[in-house]
């Protein structure tokens, strides 16, 4: 796969016909010698994989193609094409859009009319098909050769169709890489557009607009998307005289439900404005898409719920399960029961007709909430036994996403401080779920409204809100918008505390003092330079990162400060001919009265080695320390006093005078302490004696609560 540089890079060979030296190719496209000479790999890969011969390259002389006449003319065409494929394909994406092109022809194609089109060899063409035919079978398609005729695929419309829609998902990832575009629905139906030109997506798209008002409900970003596709690829198939024939019962009851008549309407209005005859089959596959399409929300349609008694008794059966399952009660069940409606009702329309989604963040939940993926896979034979259905891994892990909101929103009781509007793309389990998890992380963030992104501009200037957290990109607001992943992962956390840091909003942390993390970056910041500011912060947080744990500092349960500093973890007078001597000096205390291992001064040393001096955090002051799993064995802290100050190859803050070591076998139990610690060296007056004194009385007794701050 060819990016924009490596494409610049062939029309400058092919419009050269002498050798071009790598540094002509750097200085014209403002790169370094290394970078060009990696992108001369990739096109020689790209060249060979396409039958084309590779570069010429001579030492001191340059490079240039290997190719005159007809290949040159051949290879020109790649990149003065005009559609879809002026992005230059990969074998995998040629061999997808073989099949595409096979699926939706109406007429035989040859190999000829496919190696023109991709701009290959009819050789590779017809090494591809091998692999074209494998992938049909899987939906009981078939390939049909006729010699001087063509190529036809012989199969059911609706494998056809599912094909179709499996092939347009595989292709929308180079796509919007390749176009550099967020993730919402113009940029989708501008893609859309390139496989079917004659379609006027954004007139659907409005009559997407009424079925949501007629039925009122609002589909997910996905849901919306995916019915866009299906009824734009209907009109499409109906056109080329393709339509759908059913002979399954099930689908023909769909046209007993409310949603058949809604699709009538819609159905209507596709055939004035495309002057075609839409037959009742396709108008029930229309319902079908509808009825399973992943819903964002009902609004206020109470009759929605009145819809499916027995998914109701269902879904209490489930919760039981689940509270059984994990030997837990769920608080307030209102809430998740409703979502799990929302979901569940368009999941077993889905799963009936065999149309299970796929959960992108399976992985990912499965090592993150284990145990309650396995309970909510044994509530989901409710599901199976209730409505003859086969509930996926992919379709348990969005159950999850909703049990595990509700477990953990039981700890949450957030402040209103920063108002943040949250943005959402895969439903309201998504949703909901990573609303928990920014408040478990930011308690003082308030969550005034959880919007799909078709809905962000119609409401937005309707709510009074700071920030948008969104897991797509947005455009065209004036306010901050942070961009997460579903699931909140840590690198969001540095992002959000970033934000906050900048905003000067950092006091709004879910902290029982303050951030911690801001305020340490920031103590620093005042002391010196920190050129590493992201390295830095995500080292403080992995230490810290679950401190919103710690609830109350006056908790019984908490280790008090007179328990972590004790005198005998204060060392005075102490020689050191070196940071590393420092270091294990300064570990002394703590491996001889069991606070850590041997191992957790070596993953200290490595830690800085690696990392640089980024633990001294003031003048003569570094704070050593390294992750719980490293050998803490108890949580505490010593404090050594070097009799002579030593090196640790800070540029500011050398020479080091004071080593307080850190041990915490969890992320939490130690903040109150480490809060007063960090609040007493802010002091000068109280830095001055630290610096000046050797007595283990007077630092004792500054870090001690006796000390006013």
């Amino acid at each position: 796969m060819l990016d924009e540089r490596k494409k610049e890079i062939i029309n400058i060979l092919i419009n050269n016909k002498k050798f071009t030296t790598i540094e002509q190719l750097a200085q014209k496209l403002k790169t370094s010698n290394r970078t060009i000479r990696y992108d001369l790999d990739s096109i020689d890969i790209w060249l060979d994989s396409n039958d084309f011969p590779m570069l010429i390259r001579i030492p001191r002389k340059g490079i240039k193609l290997n190719i005159a006449g007809g290949e040159l003319n051949q290879l020109r065409k790649h990149f003065t094409h005009s559609n879809y494929y002026q992005y230059v394909l990969s074998p995998e994406e040629r061999k997808d859009v073989i099949l595409l092109e096979l699926l939706k022809s109406s007429n035989p194609l040859t190999f000829s009319i496919l190696a023109e089109k991709m701009f290959v060899s009819i050789t590779t063409i017809y090494n591809d098909l091998n692999y074209v035919e494998d992938w049909l079978n899987k939906f009981n398609i078939k390939i049909i050769r006729k010699t001087g005729f063509g190529m036809v695929i012989d199969g059911k419309e609706e494998d056809k169709r599912k094909a179709i829609a499996t092939l347009l998902k595989s292709l929308a990832i180079p796509y919007n890489r390749r176009k550099d575009t967020s993730n919402n629905s113009k940029n989708y139906i501008d893609y859309l557009k390139d496989w079917f030109p004659r379609m006027d997506f954004e007139y659907i798209k409005n009559m997407l607009f009424e079925v949501e008002d007629l039925l009122e409900i609002k589909f997910s970003y996905e849901g919306f998307n995916s019915l866009l596709f299906h009824i734009g690829l209907t009109v499409e198939r109906i056109s080329s005289n393709q339509a759908i024939s059913i002979n399954n019962p099930k689908l023909k009851e769909m046209m007993n439900k409310s949603e058949y008549i809604v699709a009538s309407k819609l159905s209507q209005k596709l055939s004035q404005y495309y002057n075609i005859e839409i037959p009742k089959e396709e108008i029930a596959y229309i319902t079908l898409h509808i009825i399973a399409s992943k819903l964002s929300d009902v609004e206020d349609n109470e009759k929605y719920f009145e819809k499916n008694s027995l998914l109701s008794l269902v879904i209490d059966q489930m919760i039981e399960s689940v509270e059984t399952e994990l030997n837990i009660e769920i608080e307030n069940t209102n809430r998740l029961k409703r979502d799990l409606y929302i979901h569940l009702n368009p999941t077993i329309n889905r799963l009936m007709f065999n149309k299970p989604l796929q959960n992108p963040l399976l992985t990912e939940i499965k090592n993150k909430y284990n145990d309650i993926f396995l309970a909510s896979s044994k509530a989901s034979e409710f599901l199976e036994q209730n409505f003859d259905i086969k509930v996926t891994e992919h379709e348990i892990a969005y159950i999850t996403m909703h049990f595990g909101a509700a477990i953990e929103s039981q700890s949450i009781h957030p402040k209103e401080y920063t108002k943040v509007l949250l943005v959402c793309a895969s439903g309201i389990g998504t949703s909901r779920l990573l609303s928990i998890k920014l408040k478990s992380h930011f308690k003082n963030f308030k969550i005034v409204n959880i919007l799909s992104h078709e809905n962000i501009n119609k409401y937005k200037d309707n709510i009074d809100f700071d920030l948008i957290i969104s897991t797509i990109p947005i455009e065209n607001v004036d306010k901050p918008v942070a961009l997460v992943s579903p699931l909140l992962d840590s690198k969001d956390i540095d992002l959000l505390s970033s934000y906050l840091n900048y905003k000067r909003s950092h006091k709004y942390l879910s902290y029982t003092s303050s951030s911690i993390v801001i305020d340490l970056i920031n103590i620093i910041s005042e002391h010196c330079e920190i050129k590493n500011i992201q390295g830095l912060q995500w080292d403080i947080s992995t230490l810290l990162n679950n401190v919103n744990r710690f609830m109350d500092s006056q908790n019984s349960n908490s280790e008090s400060q007179f328990e972590l500093l004790p005198k005998k973890l204060i060392q005075v007078n102490i020689e050191a001919k070196d940071w590393i001597n420092a270091i294990k000096k300064a570990s002394i205390p703590l491996i001889h009265f069991k606070y850590i291992k041997e191992e957790y001064v070596d993953s200290i040393i490595k830690r800085i080695e690696k990392y640089g001096p980024y633990m001294v955090i003031a003048p003569g002051i570094a704070m050593p320390h390294s992750a719980p799993e490293d050998g803490a064995l108890k949580t505490g802290l010593s404090i050594t006093k070097l009799k002579t100050p030593v090196k640790f190859n800070h540029k500011v803050n050398d020479p080091i005078h004071t080593i307080i070591m850190l041990s915490a076998t969890d992320n939490y139990n130690h903040i109150e302490t480490l809060t007063k610690i960090l609040e007493i060296l802010s002091d000068k007056v109280n830095s001055n004696i630290l610096e000046n004194s050797q007595s283990t009385d007077i630092i004792y007794k500054l870090f001690s609560r006796e000390v006013k701050q």
